[in-house]
């Protein structure tokens, strides 16, 4: 609830209003003040507070006149709201305002066009409605450059994608672990199926012929006959020297000793000696000639070739050009058969282990060779042998992994054809669409996309929840219609309200209504109407229009559920209205009073504002004039209605005379007060119509009515009249020069005239 307006400085015609008291509000408030006092500017800031609106204000700042504009309006509870001069500040109460601009904005200015059904189903549905349409409103917008984005996008991978794939498909290929392994495998058998003539003919790679190493090689280095001396054949070799016997000796050796016996006194059988002398020589002879003996000399030297036949020169020079008839081979095979992972190759140094372990095997067997009978030291064979396990471990995992390839050779050699190649092509461009799908900057370019499409499907399910509560707001329309035309109805209006529904011109929503007159449609039609078609413009007369705003006006505030709470504001609301109109008016605000937190009614018309004082006497009410000069401005002052009017007629008049003999005073309020003034003195002089909410035009008609004065002085009233009423509605300070002085002061002596004449002449009867 507003309390008091305490200070208003640099809007409109309030130049600097703040009084010491301020003027406290009460449930009902009536402020009068004369067309241009300052009415309209109250009403635009009660406007701008309740839309929080600053343009409204800022475009009417005081003109000429130097400093901030300020409002501040002191709320119930000791709150306030400040107009600083570019917004405000602090708590904004529920206000609804009617006057001519609530008329414009939602109705109609001649014709009905489409901003104003606009504005009129936000202002029927309510706050609750206006929230949802905004809402939906913004949600539309962001749909829209959403929309864009995502067409944007979508374009840039399109262009990007060319015609190799559908841009939903592209979307959709999902992410593979494998797909590096996956494109090596298919580049593989794309450049098989192209080259797949070469392919059959080209050999496959050659396992190597690996030997084995001997087992017993230790056993043989440490063999010997126990009971032969070392020295034997140390010792034959040096006899066979000394008697230089040469090569031929020790097979006469072995020969001769088969004569020879074993007793102890035995002799020579050739010269007859004794062998004692010599018997260690002769049993050296005989370990020699052994067949033990002669069966290690034979192990050894069959170990000789065994190592030379296994890991000789010649086996070592096979192996190593298998190798490398297979590097050459697989150089040739690989872009086919597709990954194998690590490179197959042998061990890098299997020929310096191999030639270790010949070496020293060999060295090995020739030291046993001449010492057969002593064991030969082994830990450098060992190790030698074991290196060399080792390395043919590694050259049979090499053959094993020569037996894997050339299956996936002997599979190229079947799979590859030239007839395969197209769809070989087509899995490949597959596969690496997936892999650039998941690879910046493809992969943020995608999910910028699913991520703005997940947002268009959030938009557009949050629109349509909206829309869904929006719809059962809609379901207002139908008690609006119903409360419009009883509304019209109490005014005595011939037509009501038809067909109200949603609209959506231009894609945004709108009230559509039609009007029935006599149980006939009538369309609203537009400005472009032609005024030969029936419509809005040329069927209803500015009463039934002023009285159809009023009627929505009100309906719309009844749909409020706050209503109690809410500070209504009525500007002049009986404009164009007939006597009747003016009551159910009256009738109307006086409910108003009863429901709404605050009712402000503004007017010129005293006689409407006493009438709705009396109505409602019982009611906590303020009444208000506003007075005006044109050097302080504009200024709000509590007084009495009743003393008020007879001391406005009396300043009118004077006015009027000082005008008329000194050329002094505003031509547009001298103009103004002429209604005034003959509107109080007829009244005054012919108390039988003197209904305070009469206007001067239907005074006029029952004066004609009643014959109560001379046609002659009916027509001077009614050409006071029409010429008073141009500056009847006219702003303060408005276009002086379209006030001609000579004619004014001509109305003037008439009014005065017409009023001299009623006071001192009776008419004629009949």
């Amino acid at each position: 609830m507003i309390e008091a307006i305490a200070r208003i400085e640099n809007i409109g015609t309030f130049h600097q209003l703040a009084p010491d008291e301020p003027v406290r509000f009460q449930k009902l408030t009536l402020i009068y003040g004369p067309n241009g006092t300052g009415k309209t500017t109250l009403c635009a800031i009660l406007r701008s507070l309740a839309r929080n609106d600053a343009d409204i204000l800022k475009g009417r700042k005081t003109v000429g006149r130097d400093g901030p504009s300020r409002v501040d309006i002191t709320l119930a509870g000791g709150k306030s709201c400040v107009w600083n001069g570019d917004a405000w500040e602090g708590e904004r109460p529920r206000i609804d305002v009617y006057d001519e601009q609530f008329v414009r904005e939602n109705l109609y200015t001649e014709a009905v066009e489409v901003d104003q059904k606009r504005n009129l189903l936000q202002v029927v549905l309510g706050e609750e409605a206006v929230r949802l349409q905004e809402e939906i409103k913004k949600l539309d917008a962001d749909s829209r450059e959403t929309q864009r984005e995502i067409t944007r996008r979508e374009e840039e991978l399109t262009k990007i994608l060319g015609d190799r794939l559908k841009l939903t498909d592209f979307l959709n290929l999902r992410k593979d672990p494998e797909i590096d392994k996956k494109i090596e495998v298919t580049v593989a058998q794309v450049e098989a199926h192209r080259d797949a003539e070469t392919i059959k003919t080209n050999p496959k790679l050659q396992e190597l012929p690996l030997p084995t190493v001997p087992d017993h090689l230790k056993d043989i280095l440490q063999r010997t006959v126990e009971q032969l001396a070392y020295d034997a054949e140390n010792k034959l070799d040096d006899h066979l020297h000394r008697c230089g016997l040469g090569g031929h000796g020790r097979r006469w050796l072995e020969q001769g000793l088969g004569f020879v016996r074993e007793e102890p006194d035995a002799q020579c059988p050739f010269c007859g000696q004794s062998l004692e002398p010599v018997k260690d020589l002769i049993q050296a002879y005989r370990a020699v000639f052994s067949e033990e003996y002669r069966a290690l000399k034979g192990e050894i030297e069959k170990l000789a070739r065994e190592v030379t036949d296994a890991f000789g020169e010649a086996r070592e020079a096979q192996i190593a050009e298998i190798v490398a008839t297979n590097q050459e081979r697989w150089a040739f095979w690989k872009k086919y058969v597709g990954p194998i992972g690590d490179e197959v190759a042998p061990p890098t140094d299997w020929r310096s282990v191999w030639k270790t372990f010949r070496k020293t095997a060999v060295d090995a067997r020739d030291q046993k060779s001449k010492v057969p009978l002593e064991r030969v030291a082994t830990d450098e064979v060992r190790r030698a042998t074991e290196r060399l396990k080792d390395t043919l471990r590694a050259l049979e995992n090499y053959n094993e992994a020569i037996a894997k390839l050339n299956e996936r050779i002997e599979r190229c050699k079947q799979e590859a054809s030239t007839e395969k190649l197209d769809q070989a092509e087509r899995e490949l461009n597959r596969l690496q669409l997936i892999k650039r799908r998941h690879e910046p900057p493809l992969a943020e370019k995608c999910a910028a996309l699913e991520a703005l499409r997940d947002k268009k499907e959030e938009i557009t399910k949050q629109k349509k929840d909206k829309n869904v509560e929006l719809e059962s707001e809609f379901r207002k329309l139908a008690h609006v219609e119903e409360r419009v035309n009883a509304l019209l109805q109490r005014f005595g209006a011939g037509f009501a309200i038809a067909e109200m529904k949603q609209e959506n011109p231009g894609g945004k929503p709108a009230l559509g209504w039609s009007i029935k007159i006599r149980e006939q449609t009538v369309p609203l039609g537009t400005a472009k109407t032609p005024l030969s078609e029936p419509h809005f413009k040329n069927t209803l007369s500015a009463g039934d229009r002023s009285a159809l705003a009023f009627a929505f006006f009100v309906a719309q505030l009844e749909q409020k559920p706050d209503l109690a709470e809410r500070i209504v504001v009525l500007d002049d609301p009986f404009t164009s209205q007939d006597s009747s109109r003016r009551r159910t008016t009256l009738n109307e605000i006086g409910e108003l009073v009863e429901k709404a937190a605050n009712v402000v009614v503004c007017s010129h018309d005293i006689g409407f504002l006493l009438d709705l004082k009396r109505q409602r006497m019982r009611a906590a009410r303020q009444e208000v004039e506003i007075k005006f000069g044109l050097e302080v401005g504009s200024s709000l002052k509590k007084n009495d209605f009743d003393t008020l009017v007879d001391d406005r007629t009396t300043a009118c008049e004077a006015r009027l005379w000082t005008y008329l003999m000194r050329d002094e005073g505003d031509p547009s309020i001298v103009a103004a007060d002429l209604r005034m003034f003959i509107e109080q003195r007829v009244k005054a002089r012919f108390p039988e119509i003197r209904a305070s909410n009469v206007p001067l035009g239907n005074v006029i008609g029952r004066l004609r009515q009643k014959a109560l004065v001379r046609e002659e002085d009916l027509k001077d009233l009614s050409a006071i009249n029409e010429y008073a009423s141009r500056f009847h509605h006219a702003e303060a300070g408005g276009d002086v020069l379209n006030v001609d002085p000579q004619e004014l002061k001509a109305m003037i002596k008439l009014a005065i005239g017409v009023v001299r004449r009623m006071y001192t002449l009776q008419p004629t009867p009949g």
